[in-house]
Order: structure tokens, then sequence, then C-alpha cells
């Protein structure tokens, strides 16, 4: 019969516990990792038209906020395209595009992934036919969401270059923020992560604090709330037991000895042995700078082993393991190093070991 104390002890309990010590630490670990990325992806999307004077004359106290949004952009113009990134098999996979901002003023770095280029390819294409021409027709917006982050040495010189290419100013590093926004907008990206990607590591965080919340609150109900609202029937069943075994119990040390049922108490609970289900019986002596020590332990049919006494009163060792081997039917008494090792090795099949040896 299990006491609430075993029940709160159990194997699922132990296993929940262990499932949200390794969800929170997965959690922590993700997010410490992604932390702006996320942060950016609670917080409200903004639109790129809102920071156009920032991203050309920014305060250096202000790269920070600029960079921690995702941003949405209706690129309405394609400039030109000044580098490319290709992989081995020669396949464009990245292109670097300039499109005007500040009422086509100035100009902004645009890097887009393989599955827009086409799109602003045609755009391009159609700004440079529309030169010279009083009709000017340009593809449809291109509405994309991305991030911000700030040009590298290497790209600053490319942006230089084809701007040096294509318009009269003379044009130079130290100058070229003048012109050309110091920050990139990348489509679909922010702090080197996919926006699909922070959107999966966000919904799984989510996830996770939603199970380990779950597991909390069934943690908590097993531990605080069941022994004050466990089953009704286990009540007065132990109850039933006590009152029945109450005129012939023996109390030995802080163990209560009954014809059919030992009872000890474990903190605020009371754990119940049902004589029946008791097998082996043993007392272990240790010898110290302190003195002689004993420790009495029982073994359970389920393999389960527990011990019921831990002290230095040898009369108190001799008398419970005396009463107990009286009231228990089949029982194996005194201890054994070679049963023990089967024991380690065959818990739940111990008890069928001992009658399949006739020692029970």
């Amino acid at each position: 019969m299990k006491s609430v104390y075993e029940y709160s002890k159990s194997f699922l309990h132990k296993k929940l516990r262990m499932l949200a010590i390794f969800l929170f630490f997965i959690s922590a670990i993700l997010f410490l990792l992604c932390k702006d990325s996320i942060l950016a992806y609670c917080s409200n999307i903004k639109n790129i038209s809102d920071i156009e004077q920032e991203l050309i004359q920014p305060q250096e106290n202000n790269h920070s906020n600029l960079l921690k949004y995702i941003y949405n952009m209706d690129i309405e113009l394609i400039t030109g395209s000044y580098a490319e990134f290709r992989t081995q098999d020669n396949e464009v996979t990245t292109v670097y595009y300039l499109t005007p901002v500040n009422q086509k003023s100035q100009y902004l770095t645009i890097v887009a992934p393989k599955k827009y280029i086409d799109q602003l390819n045609h755009m391009e294409e159609a700004f440079y036919q529309s030169i010279g021409k009083s009709d000017k027709k340009y593809e449809n917006p291109v509405a994309v969401v991305g991030g911000l982050r700030l040009m590298d040495v290497e790209e600053k010189k490319a942006a230089l270059k084809f701007f040096n290419e294509y318009n009269d100013q003379s044009v130079t590093l130290d100058n070229l923020s003048e012109y050309v926004s110091p920050y990139i907008f990348t489509i679909d990206e922010m702090n080197n992560l996919s926006i699909s990607a922070i959107k999966y590591i966000f919904f799984l965080l989510v996830t996770f604090l939603v199970i380990i919340f779950i597991i909390i609150i069934i943690l908590l109900f097993k531990v605080c709330l069941y022994p004050f609202y466990f089953d009704k029937k286990h009540l007065r069943l132990t109850n039933d037991i006590i009152e029945k075994e109450f005129e012939d119990i023996q109390k030995i040390s802080s163990l209560c000895i009954g014809k059919q049922y030992s009872f000890i108490p474990i903190k605020q609970f009371l754990r119940i042995f049902d004589h029946k289900t008791i097998i082996w019986i043993y007392a272990k002596e240790k010898v110290s700078s302190q003195g002689i020590s004993y420790q009495v332990y029982i073994h359970l049919k389920n393999g389960k082993k527990y011990r019921i006494y831990k002290g230095n009163n040898k009369r108190s060792v001799k008398k419970m393991m005396n009463v107990l081997n009286q009231n228990s039917e089949a029982i194996v008494f005194g201890y054994y190093e070679e049963l023990y090792q089967v024991w380690k090795k065959r818990k739940k099949q111990f008890y069928m070991y001992l009658k399949d040896t006739n020692m029970i």
C-alpha cells in the first residue's frame, strides 16, 4: 500500500522533474544565444520609412537602438546591384542592391536572398530602361521584412566603387555616409538568423515554457495539494488498518509493529508495510570511532529496500527483527552477501528467485 510520500516520490514524479529541468536549461540556452532576435520579434515591427533620416545621419548612441528591431519595407525602386555572392556551382544566392531613401537623396543597401533576386532584378532592369523616358514604369513594390546591421569595411569599399562608377560626385570612404547609409537592410534576416528561424525559436520557447508551467502545476499538486485531497477510500482503509492493529501493536524505536502491518512515520506522512510483502530482513553493524551502530533493512516483493531502523540499541534491533520474523509468512532472516548481490542485479525478479531456490 502506497503512502502519499511514496506517491510523491514515484517514477513519474522524478521523470517530470527531470524533463522540466532539461527544458528549462534548453530554453535558457536558446534565449541567451538569440536574445536580441527574440526580443525584436516580440516587439512591434517598425516601418523603415519612419527612420529614413536616422539611417543617413545616425547618432553614435543610437546604433544599438536601431539594430534591435525588425522592420518592414516596401521596396519601390532599385537603382543597381553592386555585389554578388555565389555558390560553388555558380548559382547566385545573395545580391547587394541600392535603393533610394530620404526623398531619393540618399541610398540604402539591401541584401536580398535568392528568392527575391528575380523580382529585384526586374525592378532594376525597369529602372535603367526608363532612363531618359518621360513614362517611367517600374515593377510593383516588393513587401519585405528584415533587420538592420552596420556595413563592414569591404562592403563600404564595394558600395563606394559602384557609387563612383555611376555618379558624378567625388566620393571617398570618409564622406560615403553622406550618400550611402552605413546600415544594411537584410531581407528575411536579423543577426544572421532568418526571420522564420527566429519565429520557430520563439514558438519553441513558448511551448517549452508552457510545458514547464504544466509540470510545475502537476508537481505542486502532487507534493503540496495531494495530501489534503487524496483518495478518501485510501484514508478510510488506512484508518481501519491502524484501528484494527492498535490493540496488538508493539512500538520498537520509531517502528510500530502489528500482526499484519507495520507503521513508520516519515516526515509528516505514515509509511505502511504489509507483512505479506516482506521477504527479507537483516541488520548490519557498523563500527566507528563513536562506537557500534546498527541499521535494519527490509526487502519487499516489489524489489524495493527500506531502512526501518538506525541507531546503537542492539536490544531494539534483535527485538524488531524477531517480532517481524514472527509476524511475516515467508521471510529470509539475516544478511547474506551472495543474496544481496543477486538483489542488486535482479531487484524486480528477486522474489521469484527466492521462491525458485526454495528460500521462502
